[in-house]
């Protein structure tokens, strides 16, 4: 690159032949200044530095706005690319506003909080790596403090309650992080974070960090350290701390120097692959469209993150309510490692990034289309596997056939960390046992044992109790539901009556138990009728057939099991008892029978009235050579007699 090429120009959007290379010289030189105290611009060398041109051509034409639309001429960016696999950077994008050589390096030296870019790395991978978390650990997001008793919010003020561990962090939801890290021993955090090359805020010789790392509230990181950072997750949890060249050939002397490439394991292999699928889940739910590149290399994960002002900031700056800070998006695809920042330096009232912008991610989106590359996916681990859980179970279960769709959550552990146990939340509960029925005074008293609550049960489900059904012929109508295991049900109608008895919970019927039968077997009240006539009119002479009477029980003929106890026959005209009807002559009769069935008894009265034969007279007269014959009919009962009188003339 000739001398000429690299010297401060006027006028600062004017190109050249290396105006693309020179964040990345800048960043070079500055490393070789900080590594060997050496000038490339006084010491001749060759420097042989890991650079991808392409790449490095793409993120400039980001940059200077041949494929990014800047929202306007005063935002401006840091952007870092790593490589994954041997930790050297390959693009870098320093400044939008460049006045020649050493100008100030966004990517490489800004040092702004990184908001919730925090999180996989302070809350979430300590975890999985220390506590052995999978992705499908249950958090509660609910009003909640810092242990200072100062309250933390979510970015939207609102609170989703049980979530897992994925949701937590594909969400962004401060109150989730927060306790994560709390739950973390705070000095492996510290060691985890600090071995990916970041730059936590502890007090003089002290190794305690404070609560705020949890959504990155500390002095924060350049998008160089967060690229690195991020590259470990795709680098089967190793850390290697970036650099810019390989080595440097002295011309005067010849002289080689070798780079030292610094390695770590920081992770295991399995966490790492567990946060790359993480990763992935928030890069959807963060990102929105802007998760789909242009060239369709989809096959990554990010995070994005947001710094607020304090309310002292914004007044003294005259920034409105909704004002917020640094913008960023840190991620990894199998290949390459990208962080974005973006924003304002300074913000001023007229020129700020504003809550619910989505200009950094549409930056991101820019950048990411020409460094990921397609069809690559990271690399599966044989010691991760996915387990449907139970979603809101704590310790985790796994999730059973009655499971609700929506709490089904197919999620990644580490083997050996899984849960095994099935929940019985959603399982039926056990039907009741020792079911009996008794009858007493047309009462059925119903009676069985207790079941108990299931040890996955939901609070506010209430306690354990019993619903009762009547069954007619397959169709269950609820009558009653009792805390006890007795119920006394009254029987007004004879015949087979059946309960089903179920299980539920007071507040929560889902999981009920399918229900178990008794049968109670009550006998109908008998009806007594007489057969024939109640009103028995017979003519004297003929002989009296008393009809009986007739005893059922339901559709049930029990005559034969009926017992006659009296049967009584009263001449009315004398109100005396007679041992039969006497047909003879006119007379009228009642039969009273007395009937008894099973305790009941019945008296029922038929009246039967004799009368006379029928006589008939005719008698002859002559009138003026006519014969007049008259014909007499007399009909006489026991108390009335009737006569008619028919006159034929010949």
């Amino acid at each position: 690159i000739s001398v000429e090429s690299l010297l401060a120009k006027e006028n600062k959007y004017v190109e050249t032949e290396s105006s693309s290379y020179e964040d990345f010289i800048d960043t070079v030189v500055r490393e070789i200044r900080l590594d060997l105290g050496i000038d490339p611009y006084t010491t001749p060398m060759e420097i042989y530095t890991t650079m991808d041109p392409d790449r490095q051509n793409h993120v400039y034409s980001v940059m200077n706005g041949t494929n990014f639309n800047w929202e306007n001429d005063q935002v401006n960016a840091g952007i870092a690319v790593v490589d994954v696999d041997t930790g050297a950077i390959v693009a870098i994008g320093g400044n939008r506003f460049r006045d020649g050589e050493g100008v100030f390096n966004n990517a490489t030296q800004a040092i702004r909080q990184i908001g919730s870019t925090s999180k996989p790395i302070f809350d979430y991978a300590p975890g999985i790596e220390f506590e052995g978390w999978g992705t499908g650990k249950t958090f509660i997001d609910e009003p909640y403090h810092y242990s200072n008793g100062v309250t933390i919010n979510n970015w939207d003020g609102d609170y989703k309650g049980v979530m897992t561990l994925r949701e937590a962090l594909a969400q962004s939801r401060n109150v989730p992080a927060l306790k994560a890290f709390q739950q973390n021993k705070n000095s492996n955090i510290y060691d985890f974070v600090t071995s990916l090359g970041l730059h936590p805020e502890t007090e003089d010789g002290s190794t305690m960090l404070h609560e705020a790392h949890a959504i990155g509230g500390y002095t924060g990181e350049s998008p160089l350290t967060m690229a690195a950072a991020y590259a470990s997750f795709a680098n089967r949890g190793l850390y290697t701390e970036p650099y810019s060249y390989t080595k440097i050939v002295y011309r005067n002397t010849d002289e080689v120097y070798e780079q030292p490439i610094v390695r770590r394991q920081v992770m295991s292999e399995e966490t790492a692959y567990i946060m790359t699928s993480l990763l992935q889940s928030s890069a959807q739910y963060g990102l929105g469209n802007r998760y789909y590149l242009f060239n369709n290399a989809n096959t990554y994960g990010a995070k994005t993150g947001t710094s607020n002002f304090d309310e002292v900031t914004k007044a003294a700056k005259g920034l409105p309510y909704d004002a917020v800070n640094d913008l960023w998006v840190s991620s990894t695809s199998p290949d390459y490692a990208i962080s974005v920042w973006y924003g304002y330096d300074p913000a001023t009232a007229e020129y700020h990034n504003s809550v619910g912008t989505i200009q950094h991610t549409k930056l991101f989106q820019a950048v990411a289309s020409g460094i990921y590359i397609t069809g690559t996916s990271f690399p599966e681990n044989n010691n991760v596997i996915s387990v449907e859980i139970e979603k809101g179970t704590d310790p985790l279960k796994l999730a059973s056939p009655q499971t609700p769709e929506d709490l089904r959550k197919t999620e990644l552990f580490k083997k050996g960390t899984e849960p095994t146990e099935v929940s019985t939340k959603y399982i039926p509960l056990d039907n009741v046992t020792n079911l009996k029925g008794t009858l007493k005074d047309k009462v059925a008293t119903i009676t069985w044992n207790s079941v108990e609550k299931q040890k996955d049960a939901d609070e506010a489900w209430g306690n354990i109790v019993y619903i009762i059904y009547e069954d007619k012929n397959g169709n269950l109508k609820e009558i009653e539901t009792v805390n006890d295991t007795k119920v006394e049900i009254k029987i007004e109608n004879g015949g087979t009556h059946k309960y089903v008895i179920k299980v539920a919970y007071q507040n929560y019927r889902d999981n009920m138990s399918s229900g178990n039968d008794v049968t109670v077997e009550v006998e109908y009240d008998p009806v007594f009728t007489l057969k024939g006539d109640t009103n028995m009119v017979i003519e004297a002479g003929k002989t009296f057939t008393d009809p009986g009477y007739l005893v059922k029980a339901g559709e049930e003929d029990i005559t034969s099991k009926a017992k006659l106890k009296s049967k009584v026959i009263t001449d009315t005209a004398t109100n005396k008892t007679v041992n039969a009807i006497d047909t003879t002559k006119a007379g009228k009769y009642t039969i009273s029978y007395t009937l008894e069935y099973n305790n009941h008894t019945k008296v029922l009265t038929r009246t039967v009235t004799v009368n006379k034969p029928v006589t008939q007279t005719q008698t002859e007269t002559k009138t003026d050579n006519k014969t007049v014959t008259t014909t007499t009919t007399t009909t006489t009962s026991s108390t009335s007699s009737t006569s008619s009188t028919t006159t034929k003339t010949n």
